[in-house]
């Protein structure tokens, strides 16, 4: 992969990461019925709430990423390397978002 190639595609990552911020922000302010959920948070609480985090947040960030990944295939920008170039950005980015707010908690 050239110089400019791995530009666009970091380029592309951070936007990523720049645009998933208010995807998490959007997808924990929705607000679902709680009579929808009741008898399945009963038995299982903690798989409902990874239920809502798939569909409300995880869905919608993968759908951008498929999108900015066929971005990156249609213009031919990279190899297979382009694609981690294009998740590195959101993985730091919210890894730093998972310390400091564990560093807060102690």
């Amino acid at each position: 992969m050239d110089r400019a190639h791995f530009i666009v595609c970091l380029f592309l990552g951070v936007f990523f990461a720049y645009i998933s911020v208010p995807v998490f922000g959007y997808g924990a302010a929705i607000a679902i019925p709680v009579d929808m959920l009741l008898s399945f948070a009963k038995n299982f609480p903690n798989a409902t709430l990874a239920a809502i985090d798939l569909i409300t947040q995880a869905l919608p960030l993968c759908l951008i990423y498929c999108v900015l990944a066929l971005l990156i295939k249609h213009f031919k920008l990279a190899n297979h390397w382009g694609y981690l170039v294009l998740g590195i950005p959101f993985y730091i980015l919210h890894s730093y978002f998972f310390y400091y707010s564990y560093l807060l908690k102690t």
